[in-house]
């Protein structure tokens, strides 16, 4: 059974705070075109192995890092999510914006955030 475009983004939101590597490619496999291209304000990646390094980049320089998704919408292929930045204290580091694509598989093939970036 195909899962909702919020339960795919919420595997996907829940890859960038997994620090196993297995576990996290396991949640890619889940969420993500094998080809998915992410983009916010500072960085674009193209497949698996090259966001993960984003996000083992992010999880260095803030430890404890998570997202907390604060709205989802979604229609046809599309999905929009509001969301908050946390550190590792539970401390609101940033507010974002990010927009999906969905493939005919249901999988994220694009997505792109917004935000303004921390002082």
């Amino acid at each position: 059974m195909l899962k909702s475009p919020q339960e795919i983004w919420e595997l996907y939101r829940t890859s960038w705070e997994e620090g196993d590597p297995q576990r996290r490619l396991d949640l890619f496999r889940q969420s993500l075109s094998v080809d998915c291209v992410y983009t916010d304000p500072t960085m674009q990646t193209v497949g698996h192995e090259q966001l993960a390094g984003y996000m083992d980049a992010l999880r260095k320089n803030i430890p404890g890092v998570r997202f907390i998704t604060t709205a989802f919408y979604s229609h046809h292929e599309f999905g929009a999510s509001k969301w908050n930045l946390l550190d590792g204290n539970g401390n609101v580091i940033a507010e974002g914006i990010s927009f999906g694509e969905y493939n005919d598989r249901g999988l994220l093939l694009k997505m792109a955030s917004f935000y303004k970036m921390p002082q």
